[in-house]
Order: structure tokens, then sequence, then C-alpha cells
């Protein structure tokens, strides 16, 4: 939940102060599927916006979240 506010910033400060928070919250939790899926928004913000020197690096990191929150998140509607 700390991490949202950064996440609504959209600039790369506020992105780059999320994924930090992200990686803290997972390092308690790492099956928490939902911090998976904002890292991985993070990092394919960085890669898309070009926030980064290595945007390739990051598509990669994007990519590691995306296939660690696979099967961790509840279809919402269902709910």
């Amino acid at each position: 939940m700390r991490a949202f506010p950064k996440l609504w910033g959209q600039n790369a400060a506020a992105i780059n102060e999320a994924i930090p928070i992200l990686v803290d919250a997972l390092r308690i939790d790492p099956k928490y599927g939902r911090a998976h899926t904002l890292l991985a928004w993070c990092h394919a913000l960085n890669a898309t916006y070009l926030w980064t020197t290595e945007p390739e690096r990051e598509v990669e990191a994007a990519q590691r979240a995306v296939d660690a929150a696979t099967g961790l998140i509840d279809d919402d509607l269902r709910h």
C-alpha cells in the first residue's frame, strides 16, 4: 500500500521510489502477487518511457515479475 501514491505519480522519480518499497514487500511475502504485478508495471514504465539507460534490463525485470505473479492473484471479478 505504501507504493500506491508513488505509482500514480507517473514519473521516473516516483516510480523509482516505488520499486524498493515493492521489493521490500516481496522480501516479507514472496507470494504477494499484487506486489509482483506492480513491480512489473514499474519496470515496464521505466522501459516504455525510457526513464532508464538500460531499457532491456527493465523489460527483463518486468518479465521476471510477471512470471513470479502468475498464479498468485485470484480473479477479482469473482469476489
